[in-house]
């Protein structure tokens, strides 16, 4: 029952939508989730998380007690390193922030991936000139969600935007492209000018 339980909270928690937000020079796709929504709390848990392990790493060798013996001082300090390392990364990924966007930029011609924390300023973890990208695309995978990529035109890497479910794709895309707009295709292309999209199951 508890792992029936736990299995739902985190299968809710990891179903993603996208939100919409729309200016003047730019349309955000923000990627929205119970983790994005409540990023106040997890990324204050995860800061939490890093001190513990910090201090447990320490602890290990100036509390009373300390064991001293030969034999256990590598143990001791693989045990300490790991939880140095630990420690940082959860720290960095809280300064980093757990909130991700795409933003299409259309007055400066290019796409970014931007992310950031609670009440932090937005930082660009990937900039790509729009003239770089081949097509958008949606894969489905047979499930209730589909999600949007970006394909470069140098290579077959795809930049990926978000998933959301399929009618709520349709509604943002009739949101983006206006009442006059029903097709992706012409969605996209009112976006970025020079775009196609194509459906795919694979990347082949």
């Amino acid at each position: 029952m508890i792992l029936s339980f736990l299995k739902r909270h985190y299968n809710r928690s990891m179903v993603e939508h996208l939100r919409l937000e729309k200016c003047e020079e730019a349309v955000v796709l923000h990627r929205d989730t119970w983790i994005t929504r409540n990023a106040r709390m997890v990324e204050g848990g995860m800061l939490v998380a890093a001190a513990g392990l910090g201090a447990m790493a320490i602890g290990m060798w100036v509390l009373p007690g300390a064991v001293w013996q030969a034999p256990l001082i590598v143990l001791k300090a693989a045990v300490s390193i790991a939880g140095l390392w630990a420690a940082a990364l959860l720290a960095r990924a809280a300064r980093q922030g757990v909130q991700v966007a795409a933003r299409i930029d259309r007055r400066a011609g290019r796409l970014e991936i931007v992310q950031s924390a609670f009440n932090g300023a937005p930082q660009v973890i990937e900039r790509i000139p729009l003239c770089r990208i081949e097509s958008f695309f949606i894969l489905r995978e047979g499930r209730a969600a589909s999600h949007l990529y970006a394909r470069l035109a140098e290579g077959r890497d795809a930049i990926y935007l978000g998933s959301d479910d399929d009618p709520a794709l349709e509604r943002l895309h009739a949101q983006l492209s206006g009442a006059s707009v029903r097709t992706t295709e012409a969605m996209l292309t009112s976006l970025v000018g020079r775009a196609r999209i194509r459906e795919a199951r694979s990347f082949g």
